[in-house]
């Protein structure tokens, strides 16, 4: 549009019967103004304002009113245009209409939200990371602080924050595992230790997938951690357990065998091999 020093169109183009439903020759000797949201009049005023003191205005965010009375959002822009003795004679008005952009970016901020808050209330840690060497971080769900006691902004500060928690004996290990799951886009599922920032160690069961765009190229990494302490230290009581147990029945000066229901022959200790003269287990395993 073209617009006097007042605001008013001198000049529209076709494209506003489109937008706002409007015949161009309509809006002629029409105040912008009478168009605009009264809550937005004052911002575009401003715009205008720019405008004429002789500079292009910035983007104007503003609802403007169609024909059938329904609102619309646009983005609009100021220029002067300038007489033959140097001074403001006339606005060239640009805009563009943003509605169904900005209802998608609502809906998507809405999508948002909704997924930021189930998956803030899962008993596990979720996150995205970038597909780089040192799987730097864009974003971790909160319970990462209760978790390891480094808050979510410390993960995204520090790039290397992964590698200076990750356990020196796993290092090597995971972050290859990291690596093939970058170059090949196959699922990465691990195990492996981080120091929490109050030295305890942590056991996690690590998931994630690549996600793709469109076209199949792949934009980052998007998995959960899940705490195995508990299961690990289970784990390990058990092993150990057992390796005591089967101490006891290899030093046992008796014969200690297991035999199953059919009575074939499981296993047998050192004192029982030797009393039936085998070399080894596998000579009388199965045996009945």
């Amino acid at each position: 549009s073209l617009l006097d020093l007042e605001g008013r169109v001198l000049y529209a183009s076709p494209s506003h019967e489109r937008v706002l439903g409007h015949e161009p020759q309509e809006l002629i000797g029409l105040n912008v103004a009478e168009l605009v949201h009264p809550e937005d009049l004052a911002v575009a005023r401003a715009r205008l304002g720019q405008a004429l003191a002789g500079g292009t205005s910035t983007v104007t965010r503003s609802r403007v009113r169609r024909k059938d009375g329904d609102w619309v959002l646009v983005d609009g822009i100021a220029t002067p245009i300038y007489g033959e003795d140097g001074a403001v004679t006339m606005l060239l008005a640009t805009s563009r209409d943003v509605t169904a952009r900005h209802e998608a970016e609502e809906a998507l901020r809405a999508a948002e939200r909704k997924y930021r808050s189930l998956v803030e209330q899962l008993p596990l840690v979720t996150y995205i990371d970038a597909l780089d060497a040192e799987s730097s971080n864009i974003y971790t769900s909160p319970q990462i602080e209760t978790l390891l006691g480094y808050t979510t902004a410390d993960w995204v500060d520090d790039p290397e924050l992964f590698l200076k928690t990750l356990h020196t004996e796993d290092r090597e290990r995971v972050l290859a595992e990291h690596a093939w799951t970058h170059a090949t886009g196959e699922p990465l599922k691990t195990e492996y230790r981080l120091i929490a920032s109050d030295g305890r160690v942590v056991w996690l069961q690590d998931e994630a997938v690549v996600v793709r765009d469109e076209e199949g190229g792949p934009l980052f990494l998007q998995g959960y951690l899940l705490d195995i302490t508990e299961r690990k230290a289970a784990e390990h009581a058990l092993a150990e357990r057992e390796n005591l147990l089967q101490t006891i029945i290899e030093t046992e000066p008796e014969c200690v065998k297991l035999i199953a229901p059919d009575g074939t022959l499981l296993e047998m200790n050192r004192a029982g091999l030797e009393m039936i003269e085998a070399d080894s287990l596998e000579q009388v395993a199965g045996s009945n």
